[in-house]
């Protein structure tokens, strides 16, 4: 299932979702994280609070060496 989760994402929006899981922060202003929001990988719950989706937080890979396994 895991492959499921992540079909279609590439190695930028892998990092943008790493990095507003560990940093807590999403730039609005860029174009790859607004489609990680329509998309609902990101989800929103304030003008500034945002998540991954809680399952793909489950599989996203946490290094590169996993998500190129």
């Amino acid at each position: 299932h895991r492959q499921c989760y992540l079909r279609g994402l590439g190695r930028p929006q892998i990092d943008s979702l790493r990095r507003l899981n560990s940093q807590k922060s999403f730039d609005l202003t860029d174009t790859l994280n607004m489609e990680l929001l329509v998309t609902r990988r990101a989800l929103e719950y304030s003008s500034t609070a945002f998540v991954v989706h809680p399952a793909l937080l489950r599989v996203l890979p946490e290094t590169d060496a996993e998500a190129n396994a």
